[in-house]
């Protein structure tokens, strides 16, 4: 498994016959399969940099290497590219990327092109058809359906209702958190072994001041997770809770809020804050460090690298500032593999 790190979304996944070391940290791979392969209209070779990450996994392990892993080693939740052959000069179904330059197939052929690929770029969004899976149904204040875009007192009390499912009927574990940051008020979910489908309610209340996400997490048997936020469109949604008054700097929030990625990676962090005309500023440091104000202050999205903790604060005139959130941005990458 090959992954480049300037387009993370698109790894190679191949079977190889020899792999041979040449020196200065590089290897010579025989291939003979290939999930998306070499430069398209090549000779059939590609060459990754030093900044690409590459992992061989033994025949003998991959029973123990689920396929869902594949996309974690390049970034959680991003559809993969792949290409893909029907058939070979050999007329053989293949999963490969197979160049002919020196084999004239007519009706392959494209005139004037030196493309004389076999193969498709088909795009797909990796599931886990045993992975359990989690549904939202409603989320309400006093009987009616919540506005994210309604500022709610830390007094509220909302209902939470969702659906979590499971082929395999062996979930073990659930809950539904409202975070801000590292901040998480966790609500169990009992009673979900030997469930194949089950339906539950949650009362949320006591949030003080801020935006919070409500993020659903439900564990299997054999420690499949499957992490979901409460969607407002294409975004997670965000609960409001202001005090009456005004007076009180809610912290800001991040997006994405952090998380565990299968590779180091760095991405593109918005922060926002709902006290209009705050003022953020942010401090990253190594994962778990602590932050020294005063911070940078905040104009635009800030490139965080897995490995570190995101801190932000906002302030308004005064100053009067909010408390202070963290966001992990952590790397747990996978067994079964080594890297090289």
């Amino acid at each position: 498994v090959v992954v480049r790190t300037s387009t993370p979304s698109q790894i190679e996944i191949m079977t190889v016959k020899s792999l041979t070391a040449v020196g200065s940290g590089r290897y010579n791979a025989v291939v003979r399969r290939a999930g998306f392969g070499t430069v398209q209209g090549g000779d059939g070779s590609s060459n990754w940099t030093t900044s690409d990450k590459g992992w061989f996994i033994f025949r003998s392990e991959l029973l123990l290497f689920s396929h869902e892993q594949i996309p974690a080693l390049a970034n959680a939740g991003t559809a993969i590219t792949f290409r893909l052959v029907p058939e070979s000069p050999w007329y053989q179904a293949d999963v490969a990327d197979l160049y002919v330059a020196d084999l004239y197939v007519a009706d392959l052929y494209v005139a004037g092109s030196s493309n004389y690929s076999l193969t498709v770029e088909t795009t797909y969004t990796p599931v886990d058809l045993y992975a359990p899976a989690i549904s939202f149904v409603s989320l309400t204040k006093a009987g009616s359906a919540i506005s994210w875009s309604t500022n709610y007192a830390p007094t509220d009390v909302f209902v939470a209702t969702l659906t979590l499912s499971d082929t395999q009927g062996d979930m073990v574990s659930g809950s539904l958190a409202a975070t801000i940051g590292t901040k998480s008020v966790p609500l169990a979910l009992t009673g979900l072994a030997g469930a194949v489908t089950t339906s539950r309610t949650v009362t949320i209340s006591g949030l003080t001041d801020g935006d919070w996400r409500l993020v659903a997490t439900v564990t299997d048997a054999i420690g499949r997770t499957t992490t979901k936020a409460w969607p407002n469109g294409g975004s997670d949604g965000l609960l409001k809770i202001r005090t009456a008054g005004g007076g009180v700097v809610v912290p800001p929030c991040a997006t994405p809020a952090g998380g565990n990625f299968g590779q180091p990676v760095t991405l593109s962090v918005t922060l926002s804050c709902g006290t209009g005309g705050a003022t953020i500023e942010y401090v990253i440091t190594p994962l778990g460090g602590t932050p020294s104000w005063p911070g940078t202050t905040y104009s635009s999205p800030v490139s965080v690298t897995t490995g570190n903790t995101l801190w932000c604060r906002a302030y308004t005139a005064g100053p009067t500032y909010s408390v202070v959130v963290s966001y992990d941005f952590a790397v747990t990458p996978r067994g079964g593999r080594q890297q090289f």
